[in-house]
């Protein structure tokens, strides 16, 4: 019989290295020494990306900075019990092909900033595709394990999402705990450690990062290549059945987070919003031709009953109230949006400016636990 084999003692040596420094970076750079309740979330996190944006704007090369913290967050604070306004709402808010400094949240902060004098923190907690479902279970998931997170006021950005889901019902961006199918298919004692890995987080955002470079993401659509028209603004004072229980169960859900964000110690902002699909033009809605009547006078009645809803509920719960569907749904053009729904940095600078205009009217406190 042959002698077996010895392995030899580099080979030892440099696996041990090897493992050494795998353990080293999972302790490092995982979630290993915090609560993972906060992080088995679909949230993103400790990412900062190029984003190309070439296919959203028409611009060879060009390239948009994305950053979250590690706590999910965009923008910037001295520490969690200083931040004076945080943003909540989908992908409008999230502003994914947008540059961290050319957000509305990035507008609204230099424009408070020079009305009160002093600095103030807005933070992005946008998250695409999340509707007033998803914000209700943010508390629940993501904000209570954040430690001393202690904001202002929260403001909530809402309407669109929640009309698109009253369309075409659920949508998983809500379900913040859901995992993919890839994790399904683990045992679910391995589940949280799974989540903990800096390597299975750096995979998450590799991934994200290709499907947003192959093209995977918001799509853009070239308003000057279409044809309109005009039509009169429809009679909206009659709802559909389905409508008004869509609405009751919206408000509904608006108290909860009004409710939700004063237990956590904050005072709730409501600002309604509108996209693009039924711009009006004093007293009438301008359509592209490819669409039918029905379809875009369907839209203009969903928009503009969420946006009063939202605005009647804010009254309702004497919180702060933003009406940008009234202050801005005349002012948006074209070169406001990169499609249907979604800003582009000027359409943000707008944003920012108009909600800056009414937080700076009401001359809010904001330092008010400090």
């Amino acid at each position: 019989m042959s002698a077996p084999k010895v392995v030899p003692k580099v080979v030892l040596i440099n696996m041990s290295v090897l493992i050494i420094g795998i353990l080293f970076i999972e302790i490092f750079f995982g979630d290993w020494l915090i609560d993972n309740r906060l992080f088995f979330t679909r949230i993103p996190r400790d990412m900062i990306l190029e984003i190309p944006v070439d296919h959203v704007y028409g611009a060879p090369g060009g390239k948009t900075l994305y950053s979250r913290d590690k706590y999910g967050f965009r923008g910037s604070y001295e520490d969690l019990e200083s931040i004076d306004i945080l943003t909540v709402g989908g992908s409008t808010t999230d502003q994914r092909y947008i540059d961290d400094q050319q957000t509305w949240q990035h507008e609204l902060k230099r424009r408070l900033e020079e009305k009160i004098g002093k600095q103030i923190s807005v933070v992005n907690a946008g998250v695409d595709g999340q509707s007033t479902f998803g914000h209700i279970m943010n508390f629940d998931y993501w904000f209570s394990y954040i430690p001393r997170l202690q904001p202002d006021y929260i403001l909530y950005y809402v309407g669109i999402n929640d009309i698109q889901r009253a369309i075409v019902g659920y949508t998983a961006f809500d379900d913040l705990i859901t995992v993919s199918d890839t994790e399904k298919s683990l045992k679910s004692m391995l589940k949280p450690l799974v989540k903990k890995s800096a390597f299975y987080n750096l995979w998450i955002i590799l991934v994200g990062y290709s499907r947003r470079t192959g093209h995977m993401g918001h799509k853009s659509v070239d308003f000057s290549a279409l044809s309109w028209r005009l039509e009169p603004i429809p009679d909206i004072s009659t709802l559909s059945v389905d409508l008004k229980a869509h609405l009751k169960n919206y408000s509904l859900r608006l108290k909860d987070l009004a409710q939700r964000t004063r237990a956590f110690g904050a005072e709730p902002i409501f600002s309604n919003q509108f996209t693009h699909k039924t711009q009006v033009s004093g007293p009438f809605i301008r359509i592209p031709m490819t669409q039918s009547s029905q379809v875009a006078l369907g839209r203009f009645q969903l928009e503009y009953s969420y946006a009063v809803e939202t605005m009647r509920v804010c009254l309702e719960v004497r919180a702060l109230c933003v009406d940008l569907y009234t202050m801005l749904r005349e002012n948006m053009t074209d070169t406001d949006y990169y499609n249907w729904a979604h800003n582009t940095p000027a359409g943000a600078e707008k944003i920012g400016q108009a909600i800056a205009n009414v937080l700076g009217s009401k001359n809010i406190p904001l330092d008010h636990k400090k």
